[in-house]
């Protein structure tokens, strides 16, 4: 603006900057962000391999500079990868090759909701032999390959999703 549009100028931004948080208080800003999976990231192993992971956490982990499964422009790119990335997570009798083709060792998947077959996939990763629970928390779950953890009788998906206190 011009220079003698300045001050005045500041001074409405600043006000309407102000105005704007006044309407939601602090202690609900946090319900604003979406849940990132920042504590099963912290729980990879450096020489970690391929992750299975829901799909909203597909971005976030190409952030984070981890090779994701899927994730928001894998659309952009050939349809059967979307196609076997549903076969794994609805199940069916390919979900242990695609897993094999793939060579997935980890998994990260978000709590279960009546909207999503998220809950039979993380049933069918408690039952194997093979797969461990890792960690949990208010993201979700992360589930390893081979080696064993002592969070093998735990099952948090059976009850409500753990959150932090407010």
């Amino acid at each position: 603006p011009p220079r003698k549009l300045l001050l005045p100028s500041l001074l409405c931004l600043s006000g309407l900057h102000y105005s704007g948080w006044l309407g939601i208080p602090w202690s609900r800003m946090a319900l604003l962000d979406p849940k990132y999976p920042e504590g099963l990231i912290e729980e990879l192993p450096a020489d970690h391999g391929q992750i299975f992971n829901s799909y909203e956490f597909g971005s976030y982990l190409v952030f984070r500079r981890k090779a994701p499964f899927i994730h928001g422009t894998t659309a952009l790119f050939q349809e059967q990868l979307v196609l076997d990335f549903h076969k794994i997570l609805n199940g069916g009798p390919e979900r242990d090759d695609l897993l094999q083709k793939f060579k997935v060792t980890e998994a990260m998947i978000h709590h279960p909701t009546s909207a999503d077959s998220t809950e039979e996939f993380l049933k069918y990763l408690a039952e194997q032999p093979d797969w461990h629970l890792h960690w949990w928390d208010d993201s979700g779950y992360y589930f390893r390959k081979g080696q064993s953890h002592e969070l093998g009788a735990v099952k948090p998906w059976e009850k409500e999703p753990w959150n932090d206190p407010d």
